[in-house]
């Protein structure tokens, strides 16, 4: 059974842990992560809401909001911290209480367990993709 509200955390989660990940790994400087963040604010949500739009007749927005709040979340914890590794380490914080607190919505222990794991074992993929793609760049330049 579909649920919005959890596809939109989970999704939301998913991509701007993935992107932070690998802005941190790049040693991006503060203004890159607020303008990828606000570039994810934007197309992330929307893209959902079209996809959606024409694989369903229902439009479903609480996904989409879910997704908005993820990504303010991190953008304001990327604003309001001077510490990039700071930031990052708080964001995936949210990401586990956020996945918790599901849990007070009536969803069951195993579907946010399923939810924390997976995103972060999602997230956890990038490091070494990330790692391994800075070596063959510089390998090439």
């Amino acid at each position: 059974m579909f649920n919005d509200e959890v596809f939109g955390i989970t999704v939301g989660y998913i991509t701007t842990l993935s992107i932070i990940t690998g802005l941190y790994l790049a040693g991006a400087k503060k203004e890159i992560y607020i303008a990828s963040l606000m570039a994810i604010l934007i197309s992330d949500p929307l893209s959902h809401l079209f996809a959606f739009n024409i694989s369903s007749p229902v439009l479903e927005w609480k996904g989409v909001i879910y997704q908005l709040i993820v990504n303010i979340q991190i953008i304001l914890t990327f604003l309001l911290s001077n510490d990039m590794k700071t930031a990052l380490i708080m964001s995936y914080f949210l990401c586990a209480i956020t996945n918790i607190a599901m849990f007070f919505n009536s969803y069951s222990w195993k579907h946010i367990l399923i939810s924390i794991f997976g995103t972060f074992f999602i997230v956890a993929i990038h490091y070494p993709l990330h790692k391994l793609a800075f070596k063959f760049i510089k390998y090439y330049k």
